[in-house]
């Protein structure tokens, strides 16, 4: 193969169930060059010899490549490549994927023309010499090696006992059900009580938006039962009712801490894109997954595109849960509602439980089916449908009381609500407790944290404080600005402070400034993400966005830059006049930005 074909982007372990199959494995990304000479020919040609010399090096790690298993999802320019691959031999699999598709992607005429870039297993040092890996396979596949797990592992799946295995050790069963073994003193099969290891009801949630509030409360719920549990989410741990951890957990390493612990009884497990592409899921046999909806967001990330793509990413979590278990899935999300009748035409399916604002056509044919369903009839949240459904619906609690929605203003919370409340009844929570627990949080910097807070000082002003960042989330935020602006004297103004990553593509970053103009702000503040420039040179990001909204009809001199999240939200807060709404959408410091809010005198409007 001559230079410059493809480049090596990243090769790492599957641990479990994930986008490609349904059990461990190894997976990389690659990019062909768009200069005309890859054509499709081409690229067949490549992969074909990548996959023969895969056979090669899988043979020297004691793995049989069957070529009908190979994953090749190929998007534009983007080829994932996954294959399957034994539990004790992940790292040497994922070593000896790089190992062969380097092999046929270096130009041997040319040692220092590195093509691999960020290669290896997550780790973004430079890559390892071919002579070296060659060299390190071998080795790797020693210390990896374990009978003894594989045939722990293998009876769990003949009892259908959830287990999980990292680099920490293997766990048979799950929170106080569960037992933690170090990977280098398994047990033999016989020498495990088995009766004592059982699952707990678990539920994975995830969604472009509204994951992290309806995690919330869901744990609010759970926590309103008394009994202990767990919880992660993008910036919280949380175990026994309290927050051990900040910083984002929603990966398969947050559910596996919480699942580790012996007190917990349930867990409820924010499940982010990344996690799921990284690594696949945690764990499978879980009682429980809600899908909140799919919006553009991190496309061009891992050949993932366009919306299609995103979704099948989201129902890998359907995949996850038990054969017993439930789907949550929005049905006003009409990609969503394609994708998960595809998984359910593939085989995939588990009992679908759906949720929408109203009662509609799809809610309608669902129910005709036998389904269970929720929605909003009257100001109330009802479900119908079901085991126990008959003709009239059966309401849980009025949308009234459920202080997020804000009296039900905020729809996309009066979905997470719905959502929430589905999920923990799937998990055998009673009406009465799910009403008390959604009553619970409320939408403020305590409750809710960065998720529809609204904040008012004595002169009127007003902040709001969301997590929006991207278009279909900023797009909503503008309903909550028009809410709570209402009746404010004099006409009030909108002033937004926005920002964005710097791994999102021009095209997303030209939506999100288009999203930000819909609403007609009088003043954007537009601030760096230091520490989020993943790839971008300092000050592009703003650069891009701010010439997007004086396309969009945003005046230039309308437009203030600031550095960072709390640099934002001061000027933001000091161009407010009394009246005006504020709309702050911080990514990296919330904290710093609440508190700036409170230093100003400004309290939760409730």
């Amino acid at each position: 193969m001559g230079r410059h074909v493809a480049r090596l982007l990243d090769t790492r372990r599957l641990t479990g169930v994930n986008l490609h199959f349904s059990g461990p494995g190894a997976a990389a990304e690659l990019v062909f060059d768009g200069d005309g000479n890859n054509d499709a020919v081409t690229v067949a040609v490549t992969i074909a010899a990548i996959i023969d010399r895969v056979e090669a090096v899988f043979a020297t790690i004691g793995v049989v490549v069957d070529r009908a298993a190979v994953v090749v999802r190929q998007r534009g320019h983007s080829v994932s490549l996954a294959i399957p691959a034994p539990i004790d031999r992940l790292m040497a699999a994922a070593d000896g994927l790089e190992l062969a598709i380097r092999e046929v992607l270096d130009d041997p005429n040319d040692p220092a023309d590195v093509v691999a870039a960020d290669a290896g297993d997550d780790d973004d040092d430079a890559p390892m010499p071919l002579s070296a890996l060659r060299a390190s396979l071998a080795v790797t596949l020693e210390g990896e090696r374990n009978a003894a797990l594989v045939a722990l592992v293998a009876e769990a799946q003949a009892r259908r006992l959830p287990f999980f295995v990292d680099d920490d050790g293997l766990t048979l069963g799950l929170g106080r059900g569960g037992h933690s073994f170090a990977l280098g003193a398994l047990p033999a099969p016989t020498d495990v009580a088995w009766d004592t290891l059982s699952s707990v009801p678990t539920a994975f949630i995830t969604g472009t938006n509204g994951k992290t509030t309806t995690t919330r409360l869901l744990t609010s719920i759970l926590e309103a039962t008394g009994e202990v549990g767990g919880a992660t989410s993008t910036d919280t741990l949380r175990i026994a009712s309290e927050n051990v951890e900040s910083g984002d957990w929603s990966g398969p390493g947050g559910a596996r801490r919480v699942l580790r612990d012996p007190r917990v009884a349930w867990a409820a497990l924010e499940t982010a894109r990344g996690g799921l592409l990284r690594r696949g899921l945690a764990f499978s046999g879980a009682r429980v997954a809600v899908i909140t909806n799919v919006a553009a967001d991190h496309l061009g990330e891992f050949g993932i595109n366009d919306l299609d793509d995103m979704a099948e990413v989201k129902c890998v979590v359907a995949r996850g849960v038990a054969d017993d278990g439930i789907v949550v899935v929005n049905a006003d999300d009409a990609t969503l509602m394609s994708q998960v009748r595809r998984d359910e035409a593939r085989g995939f399916g588990r009992r679908l439980v759906l949720f929408a604002r109203t009662r509609g056509d799809v809610l309608d044919a669902h129910l005709r089916a036998g389904g269970e369903a929720w929605w909003v009839d009257d100001g109330a949240i009802v479900r119908g449908g079901g085991e126990d459904g008959g003709p009239e619906p059966i309401a849980v609690t009025g949308v009234d009381d459920v202080p997020v929605t804000l009296g039900g203003a905020l729809g996309f919370n009066v979905e997470n609500a719905l959502a929430a409340a589905a999920a923990a009844f799937a998990m055998g929570v009673a009406d009465d407790v799910i009403a008390r627990g959604l009553a619970a949080v409320a939408p403020d910097g305590a409750g809710t944290p960065g998720r529809g807070n609204v904040f008012v000082d004595d002169a009127g002003r007003v902040a709001v404080v969301d997590f929006a960042h991207n278009p279909a989330a900023v797009v909503a935020l503008w309903s909550l600005l028009r809410y709570v602006g209402d009746g404010q004297p004099p006409r009030h103004r909108t002033l937004l402070c926005m920002g964005a990553p710097g791994d999102r593509q021009d095209a997303e970053l030209q939506a999100l400034a288009v999203a930000a103009a819909s609403g007609k702000p009088d003043v954007v503040v537009v601030r760096e993400l230091r520490g989020y420039l993943r790839g971008r040179a300092e000050g592009e990001v703003p650069t891009l966005l701010k010439a997007s909204l004086r396309g969009a009809g945003v005046a230039a001199d309308a437009i203030v830059d600031a550095a960072d999240d709390v640099e934002g939200v001061v000027c933001a807060l000091d161009a407010a006049h009394p009246g005006d709404v504020v709309a702050l959408t911080p990514v990296v410091n919330m904290a710093g930005v609440l508190e700036v809010l409170h230093q100003r005198g400004f309290r939760p409007r409730l």
